[in-house]
């Protein structure tokens, strides 16, 4: 199997407790030595990044897909809307807290969406919560990971969590837990490996 691109999520697939291991990166500085592009996806805010060595990779889908940053030109570009300002002052009167705003996601915890959906449908905006490992993200409707996906370079396969291939993100994700598994996804669509 050939392939042009590998996306990979951050939290829990290249990255433990915010920190990614030597290992790993020596892995990617490998491949991109290939003509490969590595493609880093996260639902984190670029500046939650830290130590991250984003030139690593050929580009980054942030804020859960709403942005997509260029590390070669240092380029952002914003794929939705800015976060509505009476949406973030509203969570900030009913003293939601953490509350994170970035280019276009707005992000808590659990177990505060029970209050970000109600604010949401009080201000009658078209926008989403996305739940992952705690998280609440709050995004315009139809944004994800598979749309900041789309404006990166065709052809690739994905590595995701389990979380993304349930959600029924199958278009262009190949799941091995690692990659040193990725020889284990042999078809396009192959039912991920189950790990315990």
């Amino acid at each position: 199997m050939y392939f042009l691109a590998l996306a990979v999520d951050f939290d829990g697939t290249i990255a433990h407790d915010g920190r990614v291991d030597d290992s790993t990166y020596d892995s990617l500085k490998r491949l991109k030595e290939t003509g490969r592009r590595p493609i880093l996806v996260t639902g984190r805010e670029l500046r939650t990044l830290g130590d991250a060595n984003l030139d690593l990779f050929a580009r980054v889908v942030a804020e859960n897909g709403a942005v997509v940053y260029d590390p070669g030109t240092k380029r952002q570009h914003l794929i939705a809307d800015k976060a509505p300002a009476n949406l973030i002052r509203a969570l900030k009167e009913k003293k939601v807290k953490p509350l994170s705003v970035g280019e276009s996601i707005v992000a808590t915890w659990c177990p505060h969406e029970t209050t970000v959906l109600e604010t949401i449908r009080e201000l009658g905006l078209e926008y989403q919560i996305i739940f992952n490992k705690g998280a609440v993200m709050v995004l315009p409707s139809g944004i994800n990971k598979a749309t900041g996906l789309k404006v990166a370079p065709r052809g690739g396969r994905a590595v995701a969590s389990q979380r993304d291939w349930r959600r029924g993100r199958r278009e262009r994700l190949c799941l091995p837990r690692s990659l040193r598994l990725l020889r284990g996804c042999r078809k396009r669509n192959a039912r991920p490996h189950e790990h315990g």
